[in-house]
């Protein structure tokens, strides 16, 4: 059994961070120390939108569901940037610009959620 505090949003987190450091090592040089200096920013930067929705206890469900949706998206885009597209030297810039567009996304979505939750009096 499950533990109860163990939260399937953060699997999703998880799969995720997992997901993106080898997409960010594909397109690296995981060789060099400084490599993991340089990277590590980019990869907080990058589950941070996730992230989001695994805050708080309330809206479990529709924050799982934002998370997926997210999640999906941003993995999607960094699978065809690292091995389906042709190498490209601005291909790392995903890393940076993605996670801006995911950012926008959660607002967006976290505030739908706020405002139904609002709206049908189930905020807890």
């Amino acid at each position: 059994m499950i533990p109860k505090w163990v939260d399937w949003r953060i699997a999703i987190l998880a799969a995720y961070a997992a997901l993106t450091f080898i997409a960010m090592a594909e397109m690296g040089s995981p060789q060099a120390a400084s490599w993991y200096a340089l990277s590590v920013p980019f990869l907080v930067l990058a589950i941070l939108p996730v992230a989001l929705f695994c805050l708080g206890s309330s809206h479990v469900v529709p924050k799982g569901l934002g998370a997926l949706v997210i999640a999906l998206s941003g993995a999607l885009i960094y699978l065809h940037t690292a091995w389906f597209a042709a190498p490209d030297a601005q291909a790392g810039l995903v890393f940076l610009l993605v996670p801006l567009l995911q950012f926008a996304a959660a607002v967006i979505w976290l505030g739908l959620v706020h405002v139904t939750g609002k709206l049908t009096n189930q905020d807890r």
